[in-house]
Order: C-alpha cells, then structure tokens, then sequence
C-alpha cells in the first residue's frame, strides 16, 4: 500500500515523516458526478463507511517512521451549496473525536479541503469566501464543543476561487458558418485542446467580442464573468446582426464545443472572442491534441503586461521525437 512504500521510503531516508490521512466522509457535494471526491463510492481517500478509514488510522499509528498528525478530506469543486461544509466538518469532527479516544491520540488538524464555486455565466450564483469562511468558523466552534475536540489548525484549499475569474482566454474567429433554420456556428482557433472543460463537465462560459469597444460597453461594472455573452438578447433592439450561435474549437471532434447557443451581435472572421473565468482548470489541462502547439500565457496588471508563459512552436512539439529507422 501507500503507506507501507511511505513508511519503507521513510525509513531509508532517517526520517519521521508527520503526515495526515485523506478521509472518504461520505458527503456528495452538490456538482457534476466527476468533480464529486467526498462519497463512500470515491476513488478518493479511506472511505470510514465500512471501517476503511479506522483500519487506516490503525496501520499508521503501527508504522515506526509516520506521525499522524491529522486528517484531510476534500468533497468536490465548484460548490455553491456552502452548508455541505458544515456537514463536513461535523462528520470529520465526530470520526477525529472517536479516534482519539480509541486509540489513545491527540490529532489537532484538520484540513477540509476546497470546492468553493465561481461565476462562469449569469444564472451561476456562488457563495463569497466571506460565507465560507464564516461558515466554517461557526461550525468548528459548534462541533469542537460537542465533540471534545481541541483544534490547533484548520487548512482550507480556495484554488478556483482564487485564480478562476482572473484568467480569460483570447481566440480569433475563423469560419462563420450558418444553416438556415437549423443552426450557426463560430469556428475559433482554439478549443478542446485548451479547454477541456465542456467536453468532460459539460461545463458553461460567457463570451463577447473583444476586438469591437462598442460591445465591450454593455459589461456593466467590468464584471466579465456575470455580464459577458448573454448581456445579448435576440430581441435587443440596439444590438444589430444578432443571432445564437454555437462557438466550436478546431479539433476533428463533434463534441468540442465551447459554448452551446449564445447570442452574439454582428460577429465576423477576425474578430477576437474573449472566453471569460478560464483561469482554472484551462492552460493546467491543455494537451497537444491534433499536434496543437499550447497557447501562451499573457499576465495583466495596472495597465501593464508581460509574457509569463511563451507560445510553443512546432518544434516544441517533436523535440523528444526519435527516429524510428536511420
């Protein structure tokens, strides 16, 4: 197991090595099923449905070079519904309190993760890191008392809600393509090669055109995240040549697409399409798919910029090629 090669490795090195023991709580968080980390069917973590957890606990506390220090769990990402944190923090707090009493130990820390959601499109409603952290402020104090638990720290994992809203991605409009009465679509130089996410989450994002100002306008209070794509109507009356596209990448995939049904107004090849809130889970799961080469990394800053990551050639993409035959 894990622990056996920890504690092994460990030993060879001198060490004691203070680690804590990822928990399967059970809890399933309210999100897509393959962002769901928390339940007794997880691939995550010892489920403590069963005893898994405790004969873990067990199997550590046996080993000569790991210190259990404490426990770990994390229940999902982009999670709105923050009173699920409660329910954690109550179930671990009620397992660490019973370990402690059976097994004669004193684990004080505890690590409850992240999840907490961001805004992607309009309809997306998330709680604040104020709300969460309030929440679970409220639930360690109620559930140490009732437990017997003297916490010594608390760690919590913000990850997307942190990075999420700060990243857009920026694509030029290709192909235009329209089916009468069926459907339209824009053809952009990127997709599933730099953003996984639809594909595998049926993830959403808004849009806009970034190259026309004019558009750029209606974003109220530059909140890219809350007034991009569908501050556009059908019916706007001030917005010209509008219609609802579908926006698709360039890969010689159907299901690459990036956003299903989105209303743009007068948009044409050339133009440039801002995809807003990729700054998590986008450039971090890129891939080179059909021999794409990876986009570069552009950082922004009071009206400043610079390269942070470059652009990759061709040349990047089969520099650790070798030659089959001479």
């Amino acid at each position: 197991t894990e622990l056996d090669k920890l504690d092994e490795f460990c030993g060879q090195k001198g060490i004691t090595q203070k680690i804590m023991l990822r928990i399967a709580p059970g809890i399933k968080a309210h999100t897509h099923k393959y962002i769901q980390t928390g339940g007794v069917d997880s691939k995550f973590g010892f489920g403590i449905y069963k005893g898994m957890a405790v004969e873990a606990v067990k199997k550590t506390l046996e080993k000569k070079n790991l210190e259990l220090i404490g426990l770990h769990a994390h229940i999902g990402s982009q999670i709105f519904n923050i009173e699920v944190y409660e329910k954690l923090i109550d179930v671990m707090l009620d397992f660490m309190s019973n370990l402690n009493k059976d097994f004669g130990i004193n684990l004080a820390q505890l690590n409850i993760g992240g999840g907490l959601g961001i805004k992607y499109t309009v309809e997306d409603d998330p709680a604040t890191i104020e709300d969460l952290s309030r929440t679970v402020y409220q639930s360690v104090k109620k559930y140490s008392q009732k437990y017997g638990v003297k916490l010594e720290k608390i760690y919590l994992e913000p990850g997307r809600s942190i990075v999420g809203n700060a990243g857009v991605t920026l694509y030029e409009v290709g192909n235009i393509k329209e089916i009468p009465e069926v459907k339209n679509f824009i053809s952009i130089d990127g997709g599933m090669s730099d953003n996984i996410r639809p594909m595998l989450y049926q993830a959403k994002y808004n849009a806009f055109i970034a190259s026309r100002a004019s558009y750029i306008g209606k974003v109220e209070d530059g909140d890219i995240a809350s007034n991009a794509g569908t501050i556009f109507s059908e019916n706007d009356p001030d917005v010209p040549d509008k219609k609802k596209y579908t926006i698709v990448g360039k890969h010689c995939e159907s299901g690459d697409v990036i956003i299903e049904d989105i209303v743009m107004p007068g948009i044409k090849a050339g133009d440039l399409l801002l995809v807003s809130s990729t700054g998590a889970y986008c450039y971090s799961m890129s891939s080179n798919y059909n021999s794409q080469p990876r986009s570069a990394v552009v950082a922004v800053e009071d009206g400043k910029s610079w390269l942070w990551v470059q652009r990759q050639s061709y040349e990047d993409l089969i520099i650790k090629d070798r030659k089959l035959y001479e």
